[in-house]
C-alpha cells in the first residue's frame, strides 16, 4: 500500500472475507517510501486501527520482512512505477508469489499491461495533455525513466495471479507471466451494487436530484505525489465555476444538485465551496441510484451511473483544460458519445439533450471496465478466495 489504511479499506480490500476463509491478512504500509508527501500532509477522515499493519519505512525494512516472514501470496495494490522497482526485485529475490490486481480500470488508466491498445488519436491526445504540464527537460527525464522501467521489466518477478475486472483490464508491466492464473472478477464498486441490488428491487426511483461525483480535485491526497504535481487547481476558481454551472443546471431542471463527496475529502476543513448545497460523504451509490442525472469529471464512481443507466454530463473547466486531466475527461466522455462541458464557458448547454442514455455504449462500458463477462455474481474477495485458497 502507498497510502495509510482506512476503515473504508477494510471492506474494499476484503479483510473480513479473507480472514473468514482462514487467511492471515497483513498490510504492508509503504507510504513513507512511495508517497512521503501524503504521509506528512494528509490525515484520512477514517484512520484504521487494524493491528495487522506493518510500517515499511525503508527498502531495507521490506527486505527484512520478506526474508523473515512466510508469505502464502502477496497482493499487489500498487502497480509498477519508477519508485518501486526494488519491491519487485525483492519479491523475486525471496521467491514470493504475488497477485497483480487490475480492477477499477478506466478509459485513461495508466496501464500495467498489454491487452487493448489505445488508438492513434488517443495516443496523440494523451501526449498533448502530457506536454501541457511539463517542460522539455522533464519530458526527456520521463522518457529515460520509461526506458529504464522497460529494461527492468524483463527481469523482475512476474505475477503468479492476475485479477481483472472487465474485458479492458490490461497488464503490460510488471508483465503478464506465461502461465499466470487469470481470475475474472469485477470492480470493487460492483460489490456495493451487488449489496444494494436486493434493496433496489421493486423500489421506485425518485429521480429527485442531480448528483455531482466529487473528486476533491484541488486537495486530493493523490495530488501530493510527483505524478499529480501538474494537476493542482486553484480552489476558488475551480469551485466557483462548478457552483455557477450547478446553479444553471438547477434552473433548467428544477432539481437541486447534491454533492457526493469523495471518500477522502475533508470539506470540514474548508470554506463552503458548494454554496449551501448538500455535501454528503459515504453515500455515493445511494445518491446516484436516486438521481435524475450525474455530473462528473473522470471519477471511477461513473461505474454507478452506468449500472443504474443514469445520464452523465461530463465537466471540465478553464483550469482543468491547462492540465493532462482534461484529456482523461475527454476519453471518458468519448466512451458515451459525449463531449465535456466547460463550466467556465458560455452557459448555453442544452441540458435536456444531455439527459440521454446510449444503452449500447453503457453495456459496452460495463463489459469493458466494470464486470468481466461471465464472472461470478459474488463479492470481489469471495471470488479471489475461491480461486487462491489451498483447495482452489
Amino acid at each position: 500500500m502507498q497510502t495509510a489504511l482506512t476503515i473504508r479499506d477494510h471492506e474494499r480490500f476484503g479483510l473480513e472475507i479473507l480472514r473468514s476463509r482462514g487467511f492471515k491478512v497483513t498490510f504492508l504500509d509503504m507510504t513513507r517510501i512511495l508517497n512521503p508527501a501524503f504521509a506528512g500532509k494528509y490525515e484520512p477522515p477514517d484512520p484504521s486501527d487494524y493491528k495487522g499493519v506493518v510500517a515499511i519505512n525503508t527498502w531495507r525494512d521490506l527486505s527484512k520482512y520478506l526474508k523473515e516472514n512466510p508469505i502464502y501470496l502477496g497482493v499487489d495494490l500498487i502497480c509498477s512505477g519508477k519508485n518501486n522497482i526494488f519491491m519487485y526485485n525483492a519479491l523475486k529475490k525471496y521467491n514470493i508469489k504475488y497477485a497483480s490486481v487490475h480492477v477499477n480500470r478506466t478509459p485513461d488508466s495508466p496501464t500495467c499491461g498489454e491487452g487493448k491498445r489505445a488508438d492513434f488519436g488517443q495516443k496523440l491526445r494523451r501526449i498533448r495533455g502530457y506536454l501541457k504540464d511539463r517542460d522539455v527537460v522533464k519530458n526527456a527525464k520521463e522518457i529515460m525513466e520509461r526506458l529504464r522501467l522497460s529494461f527492468y521489466a524483463s527481469n523482475i518477478q512476474k505475477p503468479a495471479v492476475i485479477i481483472k475486472g472487465g474485458a479492458a483490464g490490461s497488464f503490460r508491466f510488471p508483465g503478464a507471466a506465461k502461465g499466470a492464473q487469470v481470475i475474472d472478477a469485477h470492480t470493487l464498486d460492483y460489490d456495493l451494487y451487488l449489496k444494494r441490488r436486493t434493496h433496489d428491487a421493486g423500489a421506485v426511483q425518485k429521480n429527485d436530484h442531480i448528483v455531482f461525483l466529487d473528486e476533491y480535485n484541488p486537495f486530493h491526497p493523490d495530488m501530493m505525489t510527483e505524478g499529480g504535481a501538474g494537476l493542482w487547481l486553484d480552489p476558488e476558481e475551480y469551485y466557483g465555476g462548478l457552483a455557477r454551472f450547478f446553479s444553471y443546471v438547477e434552473e433548467k431542471t428544477g432539481l437541486p444538485v447534491k454533492i457526493a463527496a469523495h471518500p477522502r475529502s475533508r470539506y470540514d476543513l474548508h470554506p463552503d465551496y458548494f454554496k449551501g448545497r448538500d455535501v454528503i460523504i459515504g453515500k455515493t451509490i445511494e445518491l446516484v441510484s436516486g438521481a435524475k442525472a450525474v455530473l462528473a469529471h473522470a471519477s471511477t464512481s461513473i461505474n454507478f451511473a452506468v449500472l443504474y443507466k443514469k445520464p452523465i454530463i461530463f465537466l471540465t473547466s478553464n483550469g482543468i483544460k491547462k492540465t493532462s486531466y482534461d484529456a482523461s475527461i475527454s476519453n471518458f466522455a468519448r466512451q458515451f458519445g459525449k463531449k465535456p462541458v466547460n463550466v467556465d464557458g458560455d452557459l448555453r448547454t442544452d441540458i435536456e439533450s444531455e439527459l440521454s442514455v446510449d444503452a449500447c455504449a453503457y453495456d459496452k462500458y460495463r463489459a469493458d471496465y466494470i464486470k468481466s463477462p461471465g464472472s461470478p455474481e459474488k463479492l470481489f474477495w469471495e471470488i479471489v478466495a475461491d480461486n487462491i485458497g489451498p483447495s482452489a
